[in-house]
């Protein structure tokens, strides 16, 4: 099963004029969730905007994705502060479907194979409806013109998306033009969380259901992740990593370790990347 990645670099806040940069914690991450997805399930590929691009062919690593990298733009519209994950929807875009798209802070340890069969859509769990994340549409400030679909059920539980696997590019189409017609129909907010959630992870299901697709997600909720067996996402906890430096150089000397037991080719390249030379 072919998976995919993705890197658009506008919502880090840098000029276009200057050299984008990974955290050390996430390509150490990145490099052991690509070999970990490419032993167990199939084929990657990036898909990176040119300043992410150029940070994986100055240090040699566009050969750790099988299927290579593929430059990518997001339109001058959409607001990268207000939609930071949209990059991930135009990705999704451009793949031919059936397809995985992985967050690049999440590691996948065994085969989806048995659980995707005769599956239509699939995410890695779902959420509840919390109001402070997940308020009212009605809340939303949208361009004249916008109206949501009559057919969408707005009690339908949000579907986390930090990995997505979709069968067919109809179904596809459908969910990636609706969350852009809501991306850039939204007026001017400083909001930066509930109108990117309302596109990425309420607008899925909603689609689903409306095309009577049922959604099979791995966990119900988020505490079934904890025990790690199946996934590590790392989410929240980079927040850590930017503070707590011994956690920090904890977590990377780990992935690096898992590398060295497990994938020993990628390893190499990592030892050799010098955002993770000093920790190999």
């Amino acid at each position: 099963m072919n998976g995919f990645y993705s890197l658009w670099t506008r919502p880090s806040g840098e000029g276009e004029d200057k050299d984008f940069a990974m955290q050390d914690y996430e390509l150490a991450c990145l490099l052991l969730s690509v070999a970990s997805y490419e032993r167990y399930n199939g084929r990657t590929r990036l898909y990176a905007d040119k300043r992410a691009g150029a940070f994986f062919m100055e240090r040699g690593l566009e050969e750790v994705f099988s299927r290579g990298i593929c430059e990518f733009t997001v339109p001058d519209d959409i607001d990268p502060k207000v939609f930071w994950a949209g990059g991930k929807l135009y990705a999704l875009s451009l793949e031919e479907m059936p397809s995985v798209m992985v967050d690049t802070d999440l590691i996948i340890w065994k085969s989806l194979g048995r659980q995707l069969k005769d599956k239509s859509v699939a995410v890695i769990h779902r959420e509840e409806l919390n109001p402070a994340i997940y308020p009212d549409p009605g809340s939303f400030r949208m361009k004249q013109g916008y109206a949501f679909p009559g057919s969408w059920d707005f009690n339908i539980r949000p579907a986390n998306t930090a990995m997505l696997y979709i069968k067919d590019n109809d179904f596809r189409d459908c969910y990636v033009e609706e969350a852009v017609r809501f991306m850039r129909s939204i007026e001017h907010t400083e909001d930066n969380l509930c109108p990117m959630v309302f596109a990425e992870q309420r607008i899925l299901p909603m689609c689903a259901a409306q095309r009577g697709l049922s959604i099979y997600s791995f966990c119900d909720r988020l505490e079934g992740l904890r025990e790690q067996d199946m996934f590590t996402h790392l989410w929240g906890h980079k927040n850590v990593f930017k503070f707590n430096m011994d956690e920090r150089r904890s977590f990377i000397r780990r992935c690096l370790l898992r590398l060295e037991r497990d994938f020993p080719q990628m390893y190499k390249k990592a030892a050799e990347v010098a955002e993770l030379k000093a920790y190999a």
